[in-house]
Order: C-alpha cells, then structure tokens, then sequence
C-alpha cells in the first residue's frame, strides 16, 4: 500500500471536495517552500559561484553550474514543502477534526480513505500509450 500523497489511484477516485482539502495545503507549501526563498537562493548561488550579475548565466563560466544548482534545490524544497503539507493536514485532522493517531495513520499512511471520500463509480482505467 502506498501514502495517499503517492497512491494516484485512490486519488482518482476522491471525490472533488475531499480532492481538494487533502491537496490544498500540500500544494501551496510546495510552491511557498520552493518560490519564496528564490530570490535569496538565487542571490547565494550568484556570489558562491561568482557569477555577475551583469551577465548572462549562459556567458559566465559557471552559469550552467548555477542553473544546476538552483534547480536542484528548487525541486528538492517543493518536495519538502510537500510532504510538509501533508503532515500538516495530518495534524490538522488530529487536532482540530479530533481523530485519532491510528486513523491519521490509516487514512494518510496506509491510504484508508474513509468511504463517504469516495466516489460510487469506479475509476476509469487509464490506457497505456
């Protein structure tokens, strides 16, 4: 069994409110993490890799080095605010909703969705191209 973060085919099926309120937040800390901190990362890897602020980065010697950088770290912290949101909702449906540690585990680790979540007809299989 996968987490329902990863589990596309549970989430296929979600209907679209619950779609919505367990996407939401891990897609708005995904683009916060990742965009926010930007102009500061942008800034630091300029001045660690030397790069002027003059030139084109396909110019400097080290303008593809920087554009690696960047957009590691760029991806690597979407990730993270990603799972981030996740434990957020996680937290959210143990503190405010009231449920249990075992059902936040069953519903966001083991991707037990609880049946009203769902809709009725089945997913659509998708055909392989």
């Amino acid at each position: 069994m996968r987490a329902l973060p990863f589990d596309s085919v549970i989430s296929k099926r979600l209907l679209p409110k619950y779609s919505l309120l367990v996407s939401m937040l891990p897609l708005a800390c995904a683009f916060l993490t990742a965009f926010l901190p930007s102009s500061f990362l942008a800034r630091a890897l300029a001045r660690a890799f030397g790069v002027a602020g003059n030139v084109a980065l396909r110019d400097d010697p080290h303008g593809w080095l920087w554009v690696a950088v960047f957009l590691t770290v760029m991806i690597v912290l979407a990730i993270v605010g990603y799972v981030m949101g996740f434990v957020l909702n996680a937290l959210i449906m143990h503190w405010a909703v009231g449920w249990s540690w075992l059902k936040v585990r069953e519903v966001f680790l083991l991707c037990q969705v609880p049946t009203h979540w769902l809709s009725t007809e089945p997913a659509k299989p998708v055909a392989p191209k």
